[in-house]
């Protein structure tokens, strides 16, 4: 799948997550084009996990995603950060808000069904 295709579907992705969050109470969830270029990066990477795992779950999804982010110098914060490379979501998927969770099984099903390469 090409940069362009897979940049749309990670677009796609956080638009779902926004409005998921925005109904569960977390109105600052900011829209795609005002995020910052390193929390589109890392949307970008999670749908590249997911076309090469394709059997892939919500839980080794985060799994993979914690991975990186702590090999990144990432830690957990209250807060998302990029200076100070904090993350709320940090955090095993054991303690992982169930919120959150939803968010991850939202994503995986976006993108198992772009791979099943039907029509839209």
């Amino acid at each position: 799948m090409n940069h362009r295709k897979v940049k749309q579907i990670a677009r796609i992705c956080h638009e779902v997550a926004r409005i998921f969050c925005k109904y569960q109470g977390d109105p600052d969830t900011r829209h795609w084009d005002t995020i910052l270029e390193i929390e589109r990066e890392s949307y970008i990477q999670g749908i590249i996990y997911i076309l090469s795992n394709p059997d892939s779950t919500p839980r080794a999804m985060h799994a993979n995603w914690y991975a990186d982010k702590k090999a990144d110098g990432w830690c957990y914060g209250d807060i998302l950060n990029t200076k100070e490379k904090t993350h709320p979501f940090l955090v095993s998927w054991q303690s992982l808000h169930p919120d959150q969770k939803t968010v991850d099984a939202f994503v995986l099903a976006i993108v198992t069904t772009f791979m099943s390469g039907e029509e839209v």
